[in-house]
């Protein structure tokens, strides 16, 4: 895997990963919890690389959780995930200025705290919070109904799932952990 260092600490980091026979696998955008300076990357540890390219570092004392958001889909880089909005599509899962969405899964904010998810006609309010920011941008990825992040930056984690993994004193209680779900810690600890 590579990631290609900024000029400051962002969320979003340009990355790819090459399978085992060391030909791209996913070139894209991901998505860290707490801005990354990416210019020691060759200093960091692979904790792990799960089957959907999410990737987690060892950086400094701390495990860095890195989700696979948008992929680059070009001529000699082929879709790593079919199905999955690619380059600069917009992805439209939320309900914005009334309107429906018309994906198959979409989100609707009901009020400061409560959000409708709806998976095809199945929908269903549960309380989120935003740890990570303020959610005032189109979602750009969504884990089902448990996370989403938006195009500022902003984590929106499900509460209960929020709650189980940092408690009420927001300090994490799982450490270690090896797959996108490591986020979640991530989310509760400071930056």
């Amino acid at each position: 895997m590579y990631f290609r260092s900024l000029d400051a600490p962002s969320h979003f980091l340009l990355g790819c990963v090459l399978d085992f026979n060391r030909k791209i696998n996913f070139v894209g955008l991901y998505y860290s919890a707490r801005p990354l300076d990416m210019s020691q990357f060759d200093r960091s540890t692979v904790v792990f690389v799960d089957p959907n390219d999410n990737v987690g570092l060892s950086i400094g004392d701390r495990q860095r959780t890195l989700i696979a958001v948008r992929q680059f889909v070009t001529s000699s880089i082929p879709a790593r995930l079919e199905g999955r909005p690619k380059n600069c599509e917009e992805a439209t899962p939320e309900t914005t200025d009334g309107e429906t969405a018309t994906p198959y899964k979409r989100f609707r904010k009901i009020d400061a705290a409560q959000i409708e998810y709806c998976s095809g006609t199945a929908c269903r309010v549960a309380s989120y919070v935003t740890p990570v920011g303020i959610h005032s941008a189109p979602i750009i990825y969504a884990h089902n109904d448990v996370f989403f992040i938006d195009a500022s930056g902003a984590l929106t984690i499900k509460s209960d799932f929020f709650e189980r993994r940092c408690g009420t004193n927001g300090t994490a209680k799982r450490k270690g952990a090896t797959s996108l779900f490591s986020i979640i810690s991530e989310a509760c600890q400071p930056a």
